[in-house]
């Protein structure tokens, strides 16, 4: 770790946590699994679940698997319609 304050230090944790998550999810997608990236989760209640103790900082955690070949509708507009072009 860097020598920071440790006020500071989880947010550089959960910076370089995004880094590595994000990578996770390329390499995933690229080899054909699903993924989803979540930040909003009781991380007390995920803690007990995994029998972690206090000492864990869990910034991000992953769903990963083979989704449903149905899939879910999106409602985004496409590109032409959300992105100008210059």
């Amino acid at each position: 770790f860097p020598s920071l304050p440790v006020e500071n230090l989880d947010a550089w944790l959960s910076k370089q946590a995004a880094l590595s998550c994000m990578t996770l999810l390329l390499a995933s997608t690229s080899a054909g699994l699903s993924t989803c990236a979540m930040d909003a989760f009781d991380e007390k209640r995920l803690k007990k679940a995994l029998s972690l103790d206090n000492s864990w900082y869990v910034p991000i955690i992953v769903a990963l698997g083979y989704g449903s070949s149905t899939g879910v509708p999106t409602s985004r507009l496409p590109l032409s319609e959300s992105v100008l072009w210059k």
